[in-house]
This record gives structure tokens, C-alpha cells and sequence, in this order.
């Protein structure tokens, strides 16, 4: 999710407050209105299957892993010009082959073995030349980061689904929060280099809400504050990173968006680039923690 930097001349209107707050939301109307109704009925679908569980969140995870996969595949013939067909169908089998590997092994060191070893023969389907070696490099970084947030946001449902839920609220309020802030009130800048949109103000106002957020679910669970403050913090800074990676990704490959399945908001990997990493961090502390 992209944030603003604000263009607004505030005007004075009392000691107490000066800020025209008319205007501040004038200048988030719009872009809110035109990806409101996607992000809700995504939020929605999202939830809803996740309390179902069993097969109709098991279809959800699949499609995000289909889509993911298709997605970026796309994306990146189209980048470097190769062909898009021909390489769709070698990142199919990444798709077939990881999930295959997860629940018929079901040992992480078998997964790593055999999702590395297909990672490695790639690049004898890859030409000779720079478009194919940047190819074989970012699916040997990307598949494996994105199979292991799809995956991990998979097993946290076998903690009761709640916890999925944590993760898509914190990204939720994160995002939300980072965007209009930085809109209305953001002067300096993040990350220029990687994602000019973004500000300081609305990341930080993110990551406060988020971790806040975050902490007040984990205390709920029984975990100590002294545990749950930290890991809080963690997970929101998580978001923010994971939001930023993607973007890195955009501008080392050309792109604007990674597709435009979700009008408004651009592809897949536009939507679920925050919760990826958090998927994974949260799994790794229900694994580790005592």
C-alpha cells in the first residue's frame, strides 16, 4: 500500500487545534473511495474463509498461491521480454511441486531439498544472457520468500483462526493507517529511492497502531507483556518492511504494480506483500516462544 506525502496549507482555526481537518480528508476521499470497495469485499472473503477452515480455506490459500505464481511470472517475462508462455509453465511447476513436496514429506529438511534442487536446475531452461540470469535470480529469492509466507499463513489456521486474523489485522491497520496519515500529514519521505510515496509520519503512525493492535491480541492470549509488547513491535515493523521489499522489487524489474487483478490496488503481490512476512514471523513466534 502506498502512502502520500500531503500538499496541504493548513489554516490556523484555533489554539488548540490548528489544523483544518476538512481538508485533510478532502485530500484522502478520493483514493480511498475508488479502493474501498475492493479492499473490503477482499477483507471480507479473506476472513470469512479463514473462520471456515477445512477445504474452504484450503482453496483460498491454493488461489493466492495459483495467482502469486501466474502473477509474477507474467510480470517478469514481460519486464526482461522473454517468453511469457514458455516460462509460465516452468514457474507452474514450482506451484505444483512445493505444495506436493509440503504435504507428502511433511519434514522441512525433504521441502528444502527438493524445492532447492529445482531451484538450482532452472537455469538450464534460461537463456545465456542478462534477461535470463536476473530471471533464475529473482525466482530463486522470490518463490521460495513467497512460498514461505503463503505456507506459513496455511499452519497458523492449525492454531485456531484467530491467529490468520491477527495477521491480516495488522497488516490491515497497519497499510490503512500508514496511508492516510502519510496523505494528510507526511513531509519526509521514507525510502525515496524504492518507494517515493511513502512518509516517515505514516509509517510510524502505522507501526505504533499496528504493534498497539498486535500487543492488545497477544495479552488476550495469556502472553506476558513483557513478551507481547516486543513481539508486537516486530510483527508491525514486519509489515512495513515487507511492503517496502516489494516495492524494491518493482523498481529493480521496471514495473508499476506486479498486475491488475484487484482494481485500484494492482495485482496479488501488491495486496498481500505485508503479509507475507508477517505470516512467517508470527509462525515463527507461536513455534519458538514458550
Amino acid at each position: 500500500m502506498e502512502d502520500c506525502p500531503g500538499d496541504l496549507t493548513f489554516k490556523v482555526q484555533s489554539p488548540v487545534f490548528p489544523v483544518d481537518l476538512s481538508m485533510a480528508v478532502a485530500n484522502t476521499s478520493s483514493p480511498v473511495a475508488a479502493r474501498l470497495p475492493v479492499f473490503s469485499a477482499a477483507l471480507l472473503l479473506g476472513l470469512g474463509l479463514t473462520w471456515l477452515g477445512g477445504w474452504p480455506f484450503r482453496m483460498l490459500v491454493a488461489a493466492a498461491w495459483l495467482g502469486l505464481v501466474v502473477e509474477i511470472s507474467l510480470a517478469l517475462s514481460g519486464s526482461l521480454e522473454l517468453p511469457a508462455r514458455r516460462f509460465l509453465w516452468i514457474d507452474l511447476v514450482f506451484f505444483a511441486l512445493f505444495p506436493v513436496a509440503f504435504f507428502v514429506s511433511g519434514h522441512p529438511l525433504v521441502l528444502v531439498g527438493v524445492v532447492s534442487s529445482w531451484l538450482f536446475v532452472l537455469f538450464l531452461f534460461y537463456p545465456t544472457n542478462r534477461a535470463g540470469l536476473t530471471r533464475w535470480l529473482f525466482s530463486v529469492v522470490a518463490y521460495p520468500y513467497l512460498a514461505l509466507g503463503i505456507f506459513s499463513f496455511f499452519l497458523l489456521r492449525r492454531f485456531g483462526w484467530e491467529w490468520p486474523a491477527l495477521a491480516v489485522g495488522v497488516v490491515a491497520i497497519a497499510d490503512t493507517s500508514a496511508f492516510l496519515i502519510g496523505r494528510a500529514f507526511g513531509r519526509r519521505l521514507l525510502a525515496p529511492a524504492i518507494s517515493p510515496a511513502k512518509t516517515i509520519e505514516g509509517a510510524v503512525c502505522g507501526v505504533v497502531l499496528a504493534a498497539a493492535f498486535a500487543a492488545w491480541f497477544l495479552m488476550r492470549e495469556a502472553v506476558p507483556a513483557t513478551v507481547a509488547a516486543p513481539a508486537a513491535v516486530c510483527l508491525a515493523l514486519l509489515a512495513v518492511l515487507g511492503d517496502l521489499l516489494e516495492s524494491f522489487f518493482k523498481r529493480g524489474l521496471d514495473l508499476k504494480d506486479f498486475g491488475t487483478v484487484l482494481p485500484g490496488h494492482g495485482g496479488l503481490f501488491d495486496r498481500l506483500d505485508s503479509l507475507i512476512p508477517v505470516a512467517i514471523g508470527l509462525l515463527m513466534f507461536l513455534k519458538l516462544a514458550p
